[in-house]
């Protein structure tokens, strides 16, 4: 089967089971439809700070409508002046050129545009999908695609490219640093986190940093910020049976100085609060988008004390795909979850099992699973993604049927609980998944989503402050 046949199963069910869902064929229904959302008032998705702090990018969106289109906005955070708007557009945040001109990812392309004159220029994506941009310019444009063992940066220019890095070693995070125009970094294993510096234009790579590390522990959003480093920890916590738990996972901001060599927390975010979404504008003044996983209908996987976890083969992990084929009922997708926990209590499949059993994939998206997922674990409704040691999250990118990009990016613990059937629609709670194009564009009409909030925080080292969306899109701070 062809995944882009599939992809839009995938919408439809906002990744059902998440792998399984891969499995489940095209369905009728409209590209990039909000119709499964119960969110009815604008809230911020997603922002970012320009490289030298003074303007804020952010987008404002209504899950409830078939209007996918967010509305992008500048914030002047220096001066307090009125928002400026961009424009309505279908697209996510890229980032910054420059201090200037923002980047946004549209389906096809990205959309350069200036934050003072509001002149668009419009790029066409050169690369290949499943390569992940890193700087985007009229003339010069800088791609990557990570694997376990190598890193490769692809480099185009006017569209075409021009020349090919690889660097025999891999990344769990790579990102590019406007100010510094060099690209960061980041090796992590159970022991131990490395940074490197790599100035592309000399092809020269410096370690800046050597970092203790321990186990279940992942970075994120990694900042270059003078003389110091800024990192996101997420300590996580698992029980016995590889269930994520949500939560009892912490969340740190950290900082790392490079001449002294000293590491200090910035802000621990407490028990079961996920940052999603992090800017360090100072040293003294950070913005997040967090997420609270301490909801009162969040279930949490419960050890089976009678057995413990069975592996799940290649083949039969198969068939119980293939009960999917040719249905999106939320009836037979959880009954037959609960009959497979009948048969095999707290199940579990390899990663190279998934890649092998759902024979419809692409051999990039087969290669990814194989090689980044370690086990997909099904126990009391829960389905839950554990990525290999180092990986903070696995990137998933195709086309839909009418030749749209649509790229996902799966956590590590993500996590999707099945919790009754009302008719033909499902009840269902994610918990870690972050989608870069299809959570803000996807149709899930069989799927209701519950507790998606979230609030944009100001801290600084003086105190604490919100940023709270209204009714026009429009940001306005509150300090406490």
């Amino acid at each position: 089967m062809n995944l882009s046949k599939v992809i839009l199963s995938i919408q439809q069910l906002a990744f059902l089971i998440l792998f399984l869902s891969f499995a489940m064929p095209n369905v009728k229904g409209q590209d990039f439809e909000y119709s499964g959302y119960q969110l009815q008032a604008p809230y911020v998705n997603e922002f970012a700070a320009s490289p030298d702090g003074k303007h804020l990018l952010y987008n404002t969106v209504i899950h409830n409508s078939v209007n996918h289109r967010s509305r992008f906005m500048i914030q002047h955070l220096e001066d307090g002046s009125e928002d400026t708007r961009l424009g309505t557009v279908s697209a996510r945040i890229h980032g910054w050129m420059d201090n200037e001109n923002i980047i946004l990812a549209t389906e096809t392309g990205f959309i350069i545009q200036n934050i003072y004159t509001l002149e668009k220029q419009v790029i066409e994506n050169p690369a290949p999908v499943h390569y992940e941009a890193l700087m985007i310019t009229p003339d010069l444009s800088i791609f990557s695609y990570m694997e376990m063992d190598k890193t490769s940066y692809f480099f185009y220019k006017d569209g075409v490219l021009d020349d090919t890095k690889v660097v025999n070693r891999g990344f769990s995070i790579v990102v590019f640093d406007v100010n510094t125009n060099s690209i960061l970094e980041i090796a992590q294993s159970s022991q131990e986190i490395n940074i490197y510096q790599y100035s592309y234009l000399k092809d020269k790579r410096s370690r800046l940093a050597t970092m203790p590390s321990g186990e279940n522990r992942i970075i994120h959003d990694v900042t270059l910020l003078g003389n110091e480093i800024y990192y996101l920890e997420d300590y996580q916590s698992w029980d016995e049976n590889d269930m994520h738990l949500w939560n009892k996972s912490l969340m740190k901001l950290n900082s790392y100085n490079l001449e002294t060599e000293e590491k200090r927390i910035v802000h621990s975010f407490g028990r079961g609060v996920e940052c999603v979404n992090m800017e360090v504008i100072s040293k003294d003044k950070y913005l997040t988008i967090s997420k609270n996983h301490l909801e009162i209908n969040d279930v949490v996987a419960m050890r089976d004390t009678e057995q413990g976890s069975k592996e799940l083969s290649a083949n039969t992990f198969a068939k119980v795909t293939d009960k999917f084929k040719g249905s999106i009922s939320a009836k037979t997708m959880i009954s037959s979850i609960q009959s497979l926990e009948g048969d095999y209590p707290s199940a579990y499949v390899k990663g190279s099992s998934v890649a092998i059993a759902l024979s419809s994939l692409d051999a990039e998206t087969k290669k990814i699973i194989k090689t980044k997922v370690e086990k997909l674990v099904i126990s009391n409704g829960n389905v839950t993604v554990k990525l290999k040691p180092g990986v903070s999250y696995i990137k998933l990118t195709t086309k839909t049927k009418k030749g749209n990009n649509v790229s996902i990016k799966i956590n590590q613990g993500t996590t999707l609980n099945l919790k009754q059937v009302n008719s033909n629609q499902v009840d269902a709670k994610l918990k870690g998944i972050s989608i870069w194009m299809a959570i803000k564009y996807a149709s899930i009409g069989a799927i209701s989503i519950k507790g998606q909030q979230n609030t944009l925080s100001v801290f600084t080292s003086m105190g604490v402050g919100f940023w709270t969306s209204h009714k026009l899109g429009s940001v306005t701070r509150r300090v406490e």
